[in-house]
């Protein structure tokens, strides 16, 4: 907590700022002017008179209940620049206040406000709320998650025990997907076959990295790296495999994407409110992970 370097001081008969050297009619026009006054830094909460606004938002802030999303929010209220947050005098009352004025942003289970609807709608659908009702279809995995997203996140990986790779994944939802619900239409059951070009193979792709004077090339795509790490994460990544996954014109928005869990991400996240698209969605997806056990 920052020091309080002015306490305040008045008289009552008259209402007098010793600070400011003002006098006014009453006790209501001194609290005024000490809020709006850009010589003090009066907290209503405590009485504490600091001597800059940035002080005494940094106290409101580490020392009181402060509202974060109307703090965040918000044009600054103060003609002087300082935005003041919005404290309360106990817990129960911020938590009231978010429950009223921020519903879209503030989980109650929880007791914690989030900056956007979007992030709060991304808390809910999390392990925390929902558990992880989804299985790994490798009977020796036993793996569970959140969603089929992610589900698919860790086959794709590689890293399931089972050896299911992106090339599987990609190649079972092709064959299962007939009637290109989340597959566009001309979609290659062996479009990850030319992910690496020339090179045939992550390895021999891989063996061609070397440092370029100051900074590692992609032989792919001519993408640049300053450090090794990195540019391996890229060459490994899907992000030179052809798009074949689309939400599609059964009610979708049509982007496309490279791999079926960013498809599958986009779905859930319902930020294409098509019901009925995305019930034919999980029909898919749920056919395509009982095909790949």
């Amino acid at each position: 907590m920052p020091p309080i370097l002015h306490k305040l001081e008045y008289n009552r008969v008259p209402y007098e700022c010793t600070k400011c050297e003002k006098h006014f009619a009453s006790w209501k026009d001194l609290l005024e002017h000490l809020g709006q006054s850009p010589h003090h830094g009066y907290c209503r909460i405590c009485s504490n008179d600091f001597q800059t606004r940035e002080q005494l938002v940094e106290h409101i802030r580490s020392v009181h209940h402060c509202c974060t999303i109307c703090f965040t929010g918000k044009p600054s209220p103060s003609p002087f620049g300082t935005r003041i947050p919005r404290a309360f005098a106990s817990a129960f009352r911020l938590h009231r206040h978010y429950c009223q004025a921020h519903p879209l942003q503030y989980c109650v289970p929880c007791k914690r406000a989030f900056t956007s609807a979007d992030n709060l709608a991304s808390h809910l659908r999390s392990a925390t709320h929902q558990g992880r009702q989804v299985k790994c279809p490798s009977s020796a995995c036993g793996k569970r998650f959140v969603s089929v997203a992610a589900l698919l996140i860790h086959l794709e990986s590689g890293t399931c025990v089972s050896g299911i790779s992106l090339e599987d994944v990609v190649r079972v939802a092709v064959h299962v997907d007939r009637d290109h619900v989340v597959t566009v239409a001309d979609a290659d059951a062996n479009a990850c076959k030319g992910r690496y070009g020339i090179y045939g193979s992550l390895q021999e792709v891989e063996s061609k990295l070397k440092w370029k004077g100051h900074r590692y090339r992609c032989p792919l795509c001519g993408k640049t790296y300053t450090s090794l790490p990195p540019m391996r994460a890229h060459v490994r990544s899907p992000v030179h495999i052809k798009k074949i996954f689309c939400c599609s014109a059964y009610g979708g928005c049509d982007l496309t994407f490279r791999t079926l869990s960013a498809l599958c991400q986009h779905v859930e996240s319902q930020k294409c409110t098509d019901m009925a698209y995305r019930s034919k969605v999980k029909g898919v997806m749920e056919e395509i992970v009982k095909q790949l056990a």
